[in-house]
């Protein structure tokens, strides 16, 4: 545990060959800290840590966004389709042997849902590369829900 000091003034008047001198003298005490106070300091980070967020809120100045603001698009880097590279990641036996080959453009269908078309080299399960062409199909909310082979 650590130690607190706390310090304790003492008057003491000495008397020697008639004179009286006044002296005044620091005596340190130690005293221990108990839990209480540390239980203390800890309830108060944590409230600060669990409130501070709540009281610092602007919720009136955020915007919030529609269901319907997602759009699916190529990324500009590398023309790849997230949500369909994430998919074939989870689909795919050998997900660190996918090579793309090709991406296409991402097509927005009539019902508000997207199509996207790949070109991509992985792995089977015998451990020889086969080329896919397959046609991934998107909800409106960027979930892939079918694919078809080329």
């Amino acid at each position: 545990m650590s130690k607190k000091f706390k310090a304790k003034i003492i008057k003491e008047n000495i008397t020697s060959s008639n004179r009286t001198i006044d002296t005044t003298h620091i005596q340190k005490e130690t005293t221990k800290r108990n839990g209480k106070e540390w239980v203390a300091v800890f309830a108060i980070i944590l409230c600060i840590i669990t409130f501070g967020p709540t009281f610092c809120d602007n919720s009136n100045e955020r915007t919030r966004e529609s269901p319907r603001s997602f759009k699916v698009s190529n990324s500009s880097w590398d023309g790849s389709v997230l949500p369909v590279k994430e998919y074939l990641k989870k689909l795919l036996k050998d997900p660190k042997s996918i090579e793309y080959i090709e991406w296409f453009a991402v097509q927005e269908t009539q019902d508000g849902n997207y199509k996207v078309r790949v070109k991509y080299r992985a792995k089977n399960s015998f451990g020889g590369y086969v080329l896919n062409d397959q046609l991934f199909f998107l909800n409106s909310e960027g979930i892939v829900t079918n694919y078809v082979g080329l």
